[in-house]
C-alpha cells in the first residue's frame, strides 16, 4: 500500500462549484509537473525522459524539438497524469499522446 501525498484540493470530488473558487482552480488546473525534470518545457526530445527505442525513432523521423502541446503534454502524461489539451491541427497531438503511451506499454509489468 503507498502513502498519497495531501492534495491542495479541497476533500470530495471535484465540481464544478469548488471549482469557481479562484484558488481551488488555481490549484487543480495550474499545477506544473516538472517539465523537462525542471518544470519547464523541453526544448528538445532528448530532455523528455523518453527511452532509448523510442528516441532512436524519433531521431530516425528527423525530429529533434518538441512541439508545445509535445513538450507540456508528454512529461505530464509519462507521469501517469491525466491529461485534457487542445491545440490546431497539425500541432502534434497524436505523438503528445502515443509517446507516453508506447512508453508505458513497453516498460508495463507482464504480469
Amino acid at each position: 500500500e503507498t502513502e498519497v501525498e495531501e492534495e491542495r484540493l479541497p476533500a470530495g470530488p471535484v465540481t464544478n462549484k469548488n471549482l469557481n473558487d479562484d484558488a481551488t482552480a488555481a490549484a487543480f488546473f495550474d499545477e506544473k509537473i516538472g517539465g523537462a525534470a525542471s518544470g519547464e518545457d523541453a526544448a528538445l526530445f532528448s530532455q523528455l525522459n523518453l527511452s532509448r527505442p523510442l528516441m532512436r525513432g524519433i531521431e530516425a523521423m528527423g525530429f529533434v524539438t518538441p512541439t508545445p502541446i509535445q513538450a507540456r503534454v508528454i512529461p505530464v502524461a509519462l507521469a501517469g497524469r491525466d491529461v485534457c489539451a487542445s491545440a490546431v491541427t497539425g500541432s502534434g497531438k497524436t505523438a503528445a499522446f502515443l509517446l507516453p503511451t508506447l512508453e508505458r506499454m513497453l516498460y508495463r509489468n507482464k504480469g
